[in-house]
């Protein structure tokens, strides 16, 4: 089944997500960069969003961008330090954005987080460099 997932133009870069061979991708550019036809990332959405993953933090805004991408993962906004710990069992990772955050959800975190589960973070607001830095991260 085909996925199709609309573009966003972004005054800075732009996103054009679609689909090649049944698979979503996401084709991220710079058109202000002169080497924005010859840098083309593809990031594949699917994989991401098959992850069995959460993310905390951010501001409901980042949250519902995110959430247009991947919708399969589970969000928690900043703030939100009295969220139910077992929505940490079980994952494999735990994406935490660093731009906004709270000290005491992250160290709810990672005091309940499962021994084997791994933590990433997100330094990015931008939603391509977003999936860029998330794609390279669970390739390591």
């Amino acid at each position: 089944m085909k996925k199709h997932v609309k573009g966003i133009m972004k005054s800075k870069g732009f996103a054009f997500l679609g689909t090649v061979s049944g698979s979503a991708i996401a084709s991220l550019s710079m058109p202000h960069s002169s080497k924005a036809i010859s840098s083309i990332k593809y990031v594949d959405i699917d994989k991401l969003n098959d992850l069995n993953a959460i993310c905390f933090d951010g501001t409901n805004n980042w949250i519902n961008t995110m959430k247009e991408v991947l919708p399969n993962w589970t969000f928690i906004a900043a703030g939100v330090e009295n969220f139910d710990v077992a929505l940490l069992k079980g994952k494999n990772y735990i994406f935490i954005n660093t731009k906004v955050n709270s000290h005491g959800m992250y160290y709810k975190i990672i005091e309940n987080k499962d021994k084997n589960s791994k933590i990433r973070y997100i330094n990015a607001i931008n939603r391509d460099r977003i999936l860029k830095e998330i794609e390279k991260e669970i390739e390591q």
